[in-house]
């Protein structure tokens, strides 16, 4: 196989090569050479080298595009370097975010709109709670920012703990 092979297989995107061919789950361009599967980035890093990469590195790319093959992109960086990136690049608050609206879609006892009306309302705990089905508690947990949090807001959560 050579770099004409996989060049072949990819399309032009700017300065990069987006490969065409299969991935992995998690997303990596995928080929088979000399009868392994391996990724595409380690193949083209030991075409352009003439050598595989060294221990403890893995092949990456330095444009951020997942689906980037190109020559010009692929760098061998350290696995401990690459999970630096990788967590730099995460939104973990984001991520949160999701999981807890996702989760409130799928098992939440009251809706948005209620969870407002509560956060609105001048009643006391105990009488939304009846008129609600829930118990107080939930009720004093979103009034004071512990229980359905409003991530819209950029002050959510600084004094709840």
């Amino acid at each position: 196989m050579t770099l004409d092979d996989i060049k072949a297989r990819c399309v032009e995107v700017g300065d990069c090569l987006e490969w065409q061919g299969s991935y992995t789950t998690s997303g990596s361009p995928m080929l088979y050479h000399d009868g392994e599967r391996t990724t595409v980035r380690k193949v083209v890093y030991a075409l352009k080298h003439g050598r595989q990469l060294p221990d403890g590195h893995v092949a990456s790319n330095c444009c951020c595009n997942p689906r980037c093959v190109s020559e010009d992109h692929v760098r061998g960086i350290t696995k401990t370097k690459m999970l630096e990136r990788t967590r730099a690049n995460t939104n973990h608050e984001l991520r949160a975010a999701r999981i807890a609206a996702t989760k409130r879609r799928n098992e939440a006892k009251l809706t948005p709109e209620q969870v407002q009306m509560v956060r609105d309302s001048q009643e006391t705990n105990l009488a939304l709670a009846a008129q609600l089905g829930v118990h107080h508690s939930l009720l004093s947990a979103i009034r004071n920012g512990k229980a359905w949090r409003s991530y819209t807001n950029p002050f959510a959560g600084l004094g709840a703990r």
